[in-house]
């Protein structure tokens, strides 16, 4: 009897222990529920795409009083162009949304060399006026030749070609560069990037093929709101406490490898790298146009995974049998951050006039020996 009724109170007090251990692990969880949802927004929780749909579904309110940027006008194409005939006190746009006043006709003028530079914020010179960007350099260092400059800020990959196919290869330049700016890598498999809808090509048959899907109009808020509420309502109604333990986790499993991204998701990048600059040298090609890319570096020091891309890119471009160009980190010259010698703005990372003209120096000497004048 008396060890029957031990038994029965060690089992009565273990009970107790499980409940109390329970209550108090529930407590914390809903603790830290709530902590999270009040002072940790879902954006710092998660990366990459997910990043910018989860502040976009964060900041629509405010957007929605926001005065509409004076740089960028809706694409149904690409998500997102440059407005034409844009006054800004450093930077300008021709009527045909190209970066500087300039006018070009499509009609050449014979015996007048012609070169188009295409690629993101760094090719399009944000920050920097029209003449201090690169292009407009190579463009000045250059006797008698036309340059026009078709970099958009934030652009991946993908819509560089296809801007370049439907308002560049019309203008039928004699040769064409690829600012290639690193992080386009990964924005080549996003279908929503900052603010706005964009295309995105997806690997099938051996190349690529562009993802049929309708782009809103940046200015379509609500519907926007709606389609990315659709498309992460799993992570919007997952427990705030998982997502956090899981973003910890990644951040764990990417110092263990060294932050080297998975073989899956990288190879899937590089295959859709390898296939729009096909569809690059193919279409220079179809014009008669000499095609070359340069790697344009990232400002942080130990930027994930910056060789491995740089080793997908030149593989691409010894098989295509194209130039590359590999800008050195720093552009060569040390890490140089204060005063005239500075390379990068500090605040957001894109060259400064300096950089601009060092970069210019360097792909002109890179054109020449690759034979673009001769």
């Amino acid at each position: 009897m008396i060890k029957s009724r031990e038994r029965a109170d060690a089992k009565r007090s273990l009970a107790r222990r499980v409940a109390y251990a329970s209550i108090l692990l529930g407590t914390l969880l809903v603790g830290t529920e709530l902590i999270l949802r009040l002072f940790v927004p879902l954006s710092a929780l998660v990366e990459g795409e997910e990043y910018f749909k989860a502040w976009y579904v964060e900041n629509v309110d405010q957007l929605r009083t926001r005065e509409r940027s004076e740089k960028l006008l809706s694409d149904p194409e690409l998500g997102w162009s440059l407005r034409p005939d844009l006054e800004l006190p450093v930077e300008t746009t021709n009527s045909q949304g190209f970066r500087g006043v300039r006018e070009f006709d499509t009609e050449r003028t014979p015996g007048i060399p012609r070169g188009v530079f295409l690629g993101d914020s760094l090719t399009y010179g944000a920050y920097v006026g029209d003449d201090e960007t690169y292009p407009a350099r190579i463009g000045e260092l250059l006797d008698n030749t036309e340059v026009l400059n078709l970099g958009v800020s934030g652009y991946g990959t993908d819509q560089i070609l296809l801007r370049w196919l439907r308002d560049g290869q019309r203008y039928r330049p004699d040769f064409v560069v690829l600012g290639y700016y690193i992080d386009d890598f990964h924005r080549n498999t996003m279908n929503w990037r900052g603010e706005a809808p964009k295309p995105r090509f997806q690997v099938l048959d051996g190349g690529i093929e562009l993802v049929e899907r309708k782009l809103l109009p940046i200015e379509d808020l609500d519907r926007n709101e709606q389609a990315i509420r659709n498309e992460i309502g799993g992570l919007l109604r997952a427990p705030r406490v998982w997502t956090a333990a899981k973003f910890v986790w990644r951040r764990a499993l990417k110092k263990m490898r060294g932050h080297r991204e998975p073989a899956e998701t990288f190879d899937e990048k590089a295959a859709i790298t390898r296939g729009i600059l096909r569809r690059l040298k193919s279409s220079c090609n179809e014009i008669g146009a000499k095609f070359a890319v340069v790697a344009i570096p990232m400002q942080f020091p130990d930027y994930p995974d910056e060789n491995r891309i740089r080793e997908v890119l030149a593989g691409a471009c010894a098989e295509m049998r194209m130039p590359f160009l590999p800008l050195a980190k720093d552009l060569g010259l040390g890490a140089s951050r204060l005063g005239p010698n500075r390379k990068f703005f500090e605040e957001n990372g894109h060259w400064t006039p300096f950089g601009h003209g060092i970069g210019a120096a360097q792909i002109l000497e890179f054109l020449r020996s690759a034979g673009f004048f001769e």
